[in-house]
């Protein structure tokens, strides 16, 4: 029933960030309490936002019936200083 429930509420355009931290939370390896969410839209059935989380930001989405996704957004630099 709860699952109906959140795809009602995306369905219909409504954000939610308790929703978007809970998609969040096993996707990036974060507990939803430590998850900040950011920039949240839903636009016909697509939801967006940014999960912070330890300095990193992951952009999100989902987008009924696929499964929620994240993308680390920070790239970090791997380039050796020369000296």
């Amino acid at each position: 029933m709860k699952n109906l429930i959140i795809i009602a509420i995306l369905l219909s355009g409504c954000t939610n960030a308790d929703i978007s931290r809970s998609f969040s939370s096993g996707l990036i390896g974060c507990p939803v309490e430590k998850i900040e969410i950011k920039n949240e839209d839903s636009e016909n059935g697509v939801h967006t936002w940014i999960a912070k989380c330890n300095d990193k930001e992951y952009a999100c989405s989902y987008f009924y019936p696929n499964p929620a996704t994240c993308t680390n957004l920070i790239i970090e630099d791997k380039l050796t200083p020369v000296n």
